[in-house]
């Protein structure tokens, strides 16, 4: 192969790669956005904040929902890749996630929610930011990474089954585990988007990409809510 025809491919490369990143991020834009919008309509019509506190029943339906659908994208490899049902499942996904979390603002003031939007928003950039700079290949932490994560999963499960959940510094503690954890999670999938190192996400894989991140995302804001309502009380 001549120089040209390298430097040709490279090109063509890296043309399929950034095609690949703008629709990433831009379904994943979308998602965030509704997810957003649903967080505020509990503040832009606070005569709705009531019945949306009063009954619990949709909040479970959307959690099952968004477990239900995050499973089958993450192991339904023709869901994810066939056009218009992967973004169908993805917009379906983005409501659920957007209901849950409108009901966990219900319960907060708007300055609160604010600090959490606002602190996922830097912690994500920044985040992204020293992933993209960095020399390390992240993925090849995962291994400990996963390790934490399982002792992070065991520990939910303890808290959820003792009086150990009553213990407000014990609660707090979780959820910055919770908060590190998820934004570690973030730069290695960073890092698998964007191409560069050993592993990267295949190039028809977009709307996989684009779960992943959603779901780091909204495990940092899940945690970062916790920890202003905690505060808060």
């Amino acid at each position: 192969m001549t120089s040209q025809q390298k430097a040709s491919l490279c090109f063509k490369d890296s043309t399929i790669r950034n095609g690949f990143v703008r629709k990433v991020f831009a379904l994943l834009t979308v998602m965030l956005l509704i997810v957003s919008v649903m967080a505020a309509v509990p503040f832009v019509f606070p005569s709705l904040k009531d019945s949306i506190q009063d009954d619990p029943i949709p909040f479970f339906i959307s959690l099952g929902v968004f477990v239900v659908v995050s499973i089958l994208l993450i192991c339904i490899e023709r869901l994810r890749r066939n056009v218009p049902y992967n973004l169908i499942a993805m917009g379906i996904l983005a409501v659920a996630t957007g209901y849950m979390i409108m009901m966990i603002c219900s319960f907060l003031d708007i300055v609160a929610v604010l600090m959490a939007f606002g602190g996922t928003t830097v912690a994500c950039l920044l985040v992204a930011g020293f992933a993209l700079q960095t020399k390390v290949d992240l993925y090849s932490k995962f291994g400990g990474l996963f390790v934490f994560f399982s002792l992070f999963l065991l520990a939910g499960v303890l808290f959820s089954f003792t009086a150990l959940a009553q213990v407000p510094a014990l609660m707090c503690l979780y959820s910055w585990l919770g908060v590190v954890l998820f934004m570690l999670f973030f730069a290695i999938d960073i890092q698998l988007v964007m191409g560069g190192h050993r592993f990267a996400i295949d190039e028809e894989e977009y709307v996989f990409a684009a779960l992943t991140l959603f779901l780091d995302i909204i495990n940092i804001l899940i945690r970062l809510l916790s920890l202003v309502g905690g505060s808060g009380k």
